[in-house]
């Protein structure tokens, strides 16, 4: 039913102050004469309306510069033409009060009239003409001066208010849209991984076909439980500890079955019962999981690849370590655009949040990573 009336939040906490303003204008006097009571003067109802008539041209001056000047300096942007129409309402208001003001001293000087005429002697010299005194000129009257620089300060409060408001606005809605920016880049660098993870399994599983077919479809069945966790949990923007911790173990379970123990030493260490409360990001530890096995395996001398996590308090703790081949299988070995991905989305999600420490010789490769739990 009231659906088309929408006061924005900002909106209505900005008329309150505006209303607030005016009403303790308005109660000013009355709270004078209260105090002026009880202080033994007399309480008149003739000052106290006396004041709000005088309010009359702050509060004509104060809406038209609040509903007409404002909006062309803050919608239209057109700040010159703002300031100008200010100066015109300014000189404006002083033009009337000095009127007003002229009026009230004409009544005041108004001469008085003698009704009783003194005889006049012919004898005697005549007196000199009365001159009734008349009001100062030359200057621009002190009220006057002090009412227009109330309204100076009655506008710049106006423009101030108003001011705060549209930057707090403009500032939400830059981080909205940085926000928005920065989902999009995590979608994208998300989407990266995915067929950057599948090339590999796939291709590690095409080398078992005719060495070991049975294992290889063992390993496709295993694939296909990895592919529904990066389908589905990989397009959440977060996971538990627990199913990541869960998927690193199939991965590294698979790569397991590819390679051989005497020839490659896998160790894992991760929590018997990791904690389903704890999240984070999904798919986060894989590109460095995948760039071990990948680069850290040689057939010239015996491997080691070691993969820990672990949690502590309000925090994740990811370690990962190969040995290095004697030479090198490709010149990628740092990990390419995987890691780069990675290390751009730990910048958007944990800024300087985060650790990432990585040492990279001719012997080892190790990663160690700690990122804040949510």
């Amino acid at each position: 039913m009231f659906r088309g009336i929408d006061i924005g939040k900002d909106k209505l906490l900005r008329l309150l102050i505006f209303w607030g303003l005016w009403l303790l204008l308005i109660l000013l006097p009355l709270i004078q004469g209260l105090v002026a009571s009880e202080d033994g003067v007399g309480f008149s109802w003739r000052d106290v309306f006396r004041f709000w008539m005088s309010l009359i041209p702050f509060l004509i001056a104060f809406l038209l510069h609040n509903l007409l000047l404002l909006p062309v300096y803050i919608r239209k942007e057109k700040g010159l033409t703002y300031l100008i129409l200010t100066l015109v309402l300014i000189v404006l208001f002083a033009t009337g009060q000095y009127h007003v003001h002229r009026q009230r001293k004409a009544l005041h000087y108004r001469p008085h009239v003698e009704h009783t005429v003194p005889p006049v002697r012919p004898d005697a010299a005549r007196p000199p003409h009365h001159v009734s005194p008349k009001p100062p000129k030359g200057r621009l009257p002190m009220p006057v001066v002090a009412d227009t620089g109330l309204l100076v300060l009655l506008l710049g409060f106006n423009l101030g208010v108003v001011l705060i408001f549209k930057y707090k606005k403009t500032e939400e809605e830059r981080k909205q849209l940085e926000n928005m920016r920065m989902q999009d880049e995590l979608r994208y660098l998300k989407a990266q991984i995915d067929p950057h993870f599948f090339m590999n399994m796939l291709n590690n599983i095409h080398s078992m076909v005719d060495v070991n077919p049975e294992l290889a479809q063992q390993m496709i069945l295993d694939l296909s439980k990895l592919m529904r966790y990066v389908l589905y949990e990989g397009s959440n923007s977060y996971t538990t500890f627990e199913n990541e911790v869960q998927f690193i173990a199939k991965y590294v379970e698979l790569m397991r079955q590819r390679y051989p123990s005497d020839k490659v030493e896998i160790r894992l260490e991760v929590p018997e019962t990791p904690s389903a409360s704890l999240l984070l990001p999904p798919l986060l530890f894989i590109s460095f999981v995948e760039n071990a096995f990948k680069h850290g395996v040689s057939y010239m001398r015996r491997s080691e690849i070691s993969v820990s996590l672990s949690e502590e308090p309000s925090r994740i703790c990811f370690k990962c370590s190969n040995t290095r081949p004697l030479v090198e299988s490709c010149a990628d070995a740092g990990g390419g655009v995987g890691l780069a991905n990675v290390r751009r989305r730990l910048d958007l999600l944990y800024q300087d949040r985060y650790v990432l420490d990585i040492v990279d010789t001719d012997e080892i490769y190790s990663v160690i990573l700690i990122i804040p739990g949510l």
